[in-house]
């Protein structure tokens, strides 16, 4: 039968103390990101990245994009030029609200249907295809916010696609073929890429 020495009781002490400072360690850690707003310019983002949007996920998607849409294609040609109301999606956020309809897309394939809308200076332009469409080959921005980028799922997930059939539902670009624009909406923002 084994006793207690003098060397287990160095084991325990040992034990011991590594235990403590791990638990230190954890709270530390703990505290250092859940509260680093109380550590002087360190804060946490207001709004996460694009991959780390609730519509990155496929089942907030497939919930909403039917939503997206179906207000998309209620917009009337009453309301262009003026503030839209916005829509509240499955996960309370209200989408497009205040954004600035300037309508649909002129001079676009057929099967390809596009609806502008403008927001603090910046252009989007949502679009969907008809089932049976021929797919549009989509064109990477070569400048501003989504420089490199062809588009983004509606709501802001990722979008990896060269090319936009009627299966992959609603997506934008910022950078959308400068024919598809009314003469006033924002030209500069525009790409002189035409499909």
């Amino acid at each position: 039968m084994r006793t207690k020495g003098p060397a287990d009781l160095r084991l325990l002490r040992a034990s011991w103390r590594r235990s403590i400072f791990m638990t230190a360690f954890g709270l530390w850690a703990s505290f250092l990101i859940a509260g680093c707003g109380v550590i002087p310019g360190l804060k946490p983002m207001t709004k996460p990245g694009p991959a780390l949007q609730p519509s990155a996920d496929p089942a907030w998607y497939a919930r909403n994009e039917p939503l997206i849409k179906a207000y998309l294609q209620s917009l009337p040609n009453s309301a262009i030029g003026k503030s839209l109301p916005g829509i509240r999606l499955s996960d309370g956020s209200l989408w497009l609200g205040e954004y600035t309809y300037l309508g649909p897309g002129l001079k676009t394939p057929p099967g390809l249907f596009v609806r502008l809308v403008e927001n603090q200076q910046i252009l989007y332009a949502y679009m969907w295809m008809e089932e049976g469409a021929d797919p549009f080959m989509l064109t990477p921005c070569s400048d501003g916010p989504q420089r490199g980028i062809r588009a983004r799922k509606a709501g802001g997930g990722a979008f990896a696609w060269k090319q936009l059939n009627a299966k992959e539902g609603v997506i934008y670009t910022e950078c959308p073929p400068a024919d598809w624009l009314p003469d006033d909406a924002l030209p500069t923002k525009a790409s002189d890429d035409v499909q």
